[in-house]
């Protein structure tokens, strides 16, 4: 309990970001089945992190990766009618956030993250906790906007869609000229400047 409770903590510090504001971006575009597509977009993000953290992907694979990840995922994403093609956008972008997460890290994170090397099969669902933690936010919106009709309109609107558009519009360009990774080590450092938290980059 306490390293959910740690991941709560930490959403709304700015390393969380990463995860966050693409997962945002998914549930306004995401006007059909929005509930599904932000658990395809958590469960991929936790897998993704597990990946990462256990040592399995190289250095040239994850880049390689993750340029895929975010193009395949920006343009499967934007088909905002298309049940299938939704869900395996959201499955992509969670990937990506996943992959390109730099976490602050809190005692019980940092447990984790020591156990994840020796022990990978353990950390994956302990890492998922404590993601699920990060994630509390996406889901008390998406509960708002299921529950108050004046919101889910709202979030349907036009400006918020294109606000979200250009959301992940920025982070294909951030990607793609290799300023992602500095931008998110930065927030990551702010972050832990003010928290206590240590950085894992």
């Amino acid at each position: 309990m306490s390293l959910f409770a740690e991941g709560i903590r930490s959403s709304v510090l700015a390393c969380s970001y990463s995860v966050l504001l693409v997962g945002l971006a998914l549930v306004v575009l995401r006007r059909k089945d929005r509930m599904g597509a932000l658990g395809m977009f958590a469960g991929f993000a936790i897998l993704s992190a597990w990946i990462r953290a256990a040592g399995i992907s190289n250095l040239l694979a994850g880049r390689v990766a993750t340029v895929l990840l975010v193009i395949g995922g920006l343009a499967l994403a934007l088909m905002v009618n298309r049940r299938p093609a939704g869900l395996a956008g959201s499955a992509l972008l969670g990937t990506f956030a996943g992959a390109t997460w730099f976490p602050c890290v809190g005692e019980e994170l940092g447990t984790v993250l020591t156990r994840a090397q020796d022990e990978p099969g353990a950390a994956l669902w302990l890492l998922g906790v404590y993601l699920i933690g990060v994630m509390i936010p996406l889901v008390a919106i998406l509960a708002v906007a299921m529950y108050l009709p004046v919101v889910r309109r709202w979030m349907d609107g036009r400006w918020v869609a294109i606000a979200a558009k250009a959301v992940l519009a920025a982070i294909g360009v951030l990607v793609l000229t290799d300023h992602y990774d500095t931008l998110l080590s930065t927030l990551a450092r702010w972050s832990a400047t003010w928290s206590g938290y240590s950085v894992l980059e």
